[in-house]
């Protein structure tokens, strides 16, 4: 089963370093997502608390429902 992945130790490593680069990367995203709803509602209220409240209101549950997956 070795010989089927070619896995060695220096290639497992490659491996989980890719992985968390591309996790890193996608979580990033949502990041972005948030960030910018939330300044999308502050331009519209000037609230800081309230623009904070709806943009997590409006995207948490589909961030949320991707984390799931």
């Amino acid at each position: 089963m070795k010989d089927l992945f070619q896995a060695t130790s220096t290639g497992t490593v490659f491996m989980i370093l890719i992985i968390f680069c591309v996790v890193f990367g996608i979580l990033m995203d949502y990041e972005v997502f948030l960030i910018s709803r939330i300044s999308q509602e502050y331009e519209t209220s000037g609230d800081n608390m309230r623009s904070t409240a709806k943009g997590l209101m409006k995207t948490g549950g589909m961030i949320t429902s991707a984390a799931l997956f």
